[in-house]
């Protein structure tokens, strides 16, 4: 039932999207990130917690962060993470929120095919159906 709420929220106030790999992100070990990598954002004005509710409901991914220049709550998942949580998600999400997610999720699995500069690891790839 609470998968079927944070599909909810999702539907409303989430979003599914690449990061560019010329973005400012770095790697855990401080390397610049050299491939676009898959996110999903839910935003909050107000109250944490129904993003910590959310984050419950998909198996505590992801991470919730205040945006101070946007003065509002973020709860945000990326990578394999990322890909996890519209794996939940999926049975119940609408139409337009599934097309959204396989739009970039074909872009995404181009990126797969980019050769990696500092690591050859693999990454998912994203088949949602």
């Amino acid at each position: 039932m609470e998968q079927a709420w944070a599909a909810g929220l999702f539907d409303g106030e989430g979003s599914t999207n690449i990061e560019n790999a010329n973005s400012k992100r770095r790697l855990p070990s401080g390397r610049p990130r050299d491939y676009p990598n898959l996110r999903v954002n839910v935003g909050q004005d107000k109250d944490p917690e129904v993003l910590h509710r959310f984050q419950a409901a998909v198996d505590g991914i992801g991470n919730i962060y205040y945006a101070k220049g946007y003065d509002k709550y973020n709860w945000m998942a990326r990578g394999d993470d990322a890909l996890r949580v519209l794996e939940i998600l999926w049975p119940y999400l609408s139409g337009p929120k599934k097309a959204q997610a396989l739009r970039i999720g074909e872009l995404y699995n181009k990126s797969q095919e980019i050769p990696r500069k500092y690591n050859g690891a693999k990454r998912r790839r994203m088949e949602l159906t």
